[in-house]
């Protein structure tokens, strides 16, 4: 990985203590994402999913930090993708620099969404605009093969 570029944040560094850092990623989640002035993407304001299910905390929060595992149905935290929360905003005010690969994709299901993706640092924003706002769907660490050949096939399809 080439040195981080002077926008885009360091990430936290989890000290062991499961609760501390889930309320230091949370205030940065409300600070930069949840309350005024909301990120802006391409003239589109920037919203997350804010319903709270079995949680006191937004799911489009628990989107940032954790991964659905498919066996358990259940989304379990993830220390290294909670530790990059404070790239989510950085990426989209950024859009448009060298460093992040922005692209469309139809999805599966027919919707069309939209990557910012820093195929160098591994981290990927995910967006699917609306008609007059961007929904935040998810933000997560590009972290093996798998992954990384995924991307790259839907942004060599990309419209």
């Amino acid at each position: 990985m080439r040195d981080r570029p002077d926008w885009l944040p360091p990430s936290l560094i989890f000290k062991g203590d499961w609760e501390a850092f889930l309320n230091q990623v949370y205030s940065v989640f409300e600070r930069e994402l949840k309350l005024y002035p909301k990120p802006v993407y391409r003239g589109y304001v920037v919203f997350h999913d804010n319903r709270l299910i079995d949680s006191d905390k937004e799911e489009g929060f628990w989107h940032l930090i954790s991964r659905q595992n498919r066996l358990r149905r259940e989304r379990l935290p993830e220390i290294a993708r909670a530790e990059r929360i404070t790239w989510v905003r950085a990426v989209i005010d950024n859009v448009g620099r060298e460093e992040v690969v922005e692209f469309d994709y139809l999805e599966a299901r027919g919707t069309v969404r939209t990557y910012l993706w820093l195929r160098s640092y591994d981290y990927v924003v995910i967006l699917e605009k609306k008609k007059k706002v961007a929904f935040l769907v998810t933000a997560y660490n590009v972290d093996n093969d798998w992954e990384r050949e995924k991307l790259n096939k839907k942004y060599r399809k990309r419209l």
